[in-house]
């Protein structure tokens, strides 16, 4: 009885956490995304460059604050997506 009792309680956390939407290797993929639009849009529009600079700070800084807290490899590596997500609409 109490294996069954365990094997309930595991599926309701695993049922309960939250589904991570990105891996790691899409992380890296939205990395170098993020990196060439930023090369892309300073070579079409240099004098530009110093507003998106300050939303890209403005994201990060966002973002940065919310990890001070978070443990999870998983979460953490899912936030960097959104957080790449978003700073690559900056530069498109």
């Amino acid at each position: 009885m109490n294996c069954l009792v365990a094997i309930l309680v595991a599926a309701a956390t695993l049922s309960a956490a939250p589904a991570l939407a990105c891996s790691s290797g899409e992380l890296q993929q939205k990395q170098k995304a993020f990196g060439e639009a930023a090369k892309v849009a300073f070579q079409r529009d240099p004098g530009g460059d110093t507003a998106r600079q300050a939303r890209v700070q403005e994201i990060t800084a966002r973002y940065y604050a919310s990890f001070k807290n978070v443990t999870h490899g998983g979460s953490i590596i899912d936030a960097l997506c959104r957080e790449h997500d978003e700073l690559l609409a900056i530069y498109k």
